[in-house]
């Protein structure tokens, strides 16, 4: 059931008590107004080209960052990561990696990563379900923030390199405010 307020102050109509972005966006409904932990937008990242890390120093992940401005200084921000991740080696040493996620260039969160082969002959090795990173982050402002992720390896020995979105497996990140 449907309810319209009328009024000369131009209250907007809300629907079954769903509340639009068109509602925020007209100042009907304010994020003020709404609970703690409301999610107040939602952006998404997705990269679908293979990229590949050879290097010793934190590269950025083309496709995997995303800009949002917080609408009140008390904002989270919930960051999910998912990368489809595998390491090329011709040993059976382990492959180590670093993967960290950036606001505004700095770090904020990493993670190292070892990942053991188990065979001695070459080729690349799925890293299943360690390419996840989850994380809330309080930016305090209402300016535009950016966060990426970054991966590296920790040693380029025995020609190791890390394959990012392999055969065309995404890779996502998602970004959400939270009302706080």
């Amino acid at each position: 059931m449907a309810l319209e307020l009328n009024g000369t102050t131009g209250v907007s109509l809300v629907q079954d008590g769903v509340v639009t972005a068109a509602d925020l966006a007209s100042g009907a409904i304010t994020s003020a107004a709404l609970p703690t932990d409301s999610i107040l937008q939602v952006l998404t990242s997705v990269k679908s080209a293979e990229q590949l890390v050879q290097s010793t120093s934190y590269t950025t992940i083309t496709n995997l960052s995303t800009n949002i401005t917080p609408s009140s200084t008390s904002s989270r921000i919930l960051i999910l990561v998912n990368l489809n991740l595998d390491v090329y080696q011709n040993s059976n040493a382990p492959s180590n990696y670093l993967k960290r996620l950036t606001r505004n260039g700095t770090e904020i969160v990493s993670k190292n990563t070892d990942h053991y082969a188990g065979t001695a002959s070459n080729g690349y090795r799925s890293l299943d379900g360690d390419g996840t990173m989850m994380f809330i982050d309080s930016p305090s402002t209402t300016s535009l923030v950016s966060y990426a992720v970054q991966l590296r390896l920790t040693d380029t020995s025995s020609s190791r390199t890390a394959r990012v979105s392999n055969g065309g497996a995404d890779s996502t990140m998602i970004v959400m405010e939270l009302a706080g």
